[in-house]
């Protein structure tokens, strides 16, 4: 009768352990999905963020070789002065997408920080709570 109740309570414990693995393999395995939903996103933003800046130097640059090709005949001064206004206007603009994309960026990584954190507590908590478990049964683990 001993017997059989220690081969029961070591059936119970294997079983106990596998489902304990089992729960933190997937829970790692979702701290692992999220994490590169993570990455993904801030690369995605990363690479965005490079092909605006990309885009607006060679956009800068088209710019220059058309005033070089095509001069402006300039009458009075009121053009020049709507030029550099249109420049610092654009410029302001650009500084404002460049601001906002720094923004989105911060932001999603501290939202992914923020859930990282969340899924480190929850397995923090299911160890905790598999440990009791063995602790009950008369099992320690590390």
């Amino acid at each position: 009768a001993k017997l059989y109740a220690q081969e029961r309570l070591q059936e119970e414990n294997k079983k106990l352990r596998e489902e304990v693995n089992k729960r933190d393999e997937a829970f790692l395995d979702q701290c692992e999905m999220e994490i590169k939903r993570r990455d993904l996103i801030i690369n995605s933003l990363a690479s965005r963020l490079r092909v605006t800046m990309d885009t607006l130097e060679v956009e800068r640059q088209v710019q220059r070789s058309r005033r070089i090709i095509f001069p402006k005949v300039r009458d009075d001064k009121n053009d020049e002065v709507n030029d550099v206004a249109d420049l610092k206007e654009r410029l302001e603009i650009a500084k404002e997408q460049e601001r906002l994309a720094k923004l989105e960026l911060r932001e999603v990584k501290l939202r992914s920080e923020e859930r990282e954190e969340q899924l480190k507590a929850e397995y923090q908590r299911l160890y905790e709570q598999a440990k009791a478990k063995h602790r009950i049964l008369g099992k320690v683990i590390p």
